[in-house]
């Protein structure tokens, strides 16, 4: 069975785990494993929000933002307008390295900061930003905001 008949099969059955009002908690097993066959595998980069209602649990999973090997923009204002149009009350955000390393760079850390930043002016909670290379890294987790 060739690798991507495998790889879609895997998205597939993680994909139905993680559905319309799933909860979801920054550690839950079920998100790592979505964003580690969602995301893990692409060869350029892909910024994605991940939109929570008021009990936390999943309004949508949009890919916003794609780039290249070497990064992805990511404008708070597009986040913005997916909270606003979706009522979230929370985000977590989560993005690839196709490097396969998950360290967080300077402008992962400074984008974090400012959507955390923003997000709070309109009083919608950032719970996490995930990096996902071979492992996933939690930005909350270090310290970041």
């Amino acid at each position: 069975m060739p690798d991507d008949i495998v790889i879609e099969s895997a998205r597939q059955l993680i994909g139905a785990r993680f559905t319309n009002t799933s909860p979801i908690l920054p550690r839950n097993e079920t998100l790592h494993d979505f964003l580690l066959t969602r995301l893990g595998a692409r060869d350029h980069e892909v910024f994605a929000v991940i939109l929570l209602d008021v009990a936390d649990r999943l309004i949508e999973y949009v890919e916003l933002f794609r780039g290249d090997i070497a990064g992805a923009p990511a404008y708070p204002r597009e986040v913005l307008k997916w909270v606003i149009a979706t009522r979230a009350t929370a985000v977590l955000v989560a993005h690839n390295h196709p490097s396969r390393c998950a360290n967080p760079s300077y402008n992962d850390i400074a984008t974090t900061r400012r959507l955390n930043e923003v997000l709070g002016c309109i009083n919608v909670a950032l719970r996490n930003h995930l990096i996902v290379g071979d492992t996933i890294v939690s930005l909350r987790d270090r310290g970041v905001f």
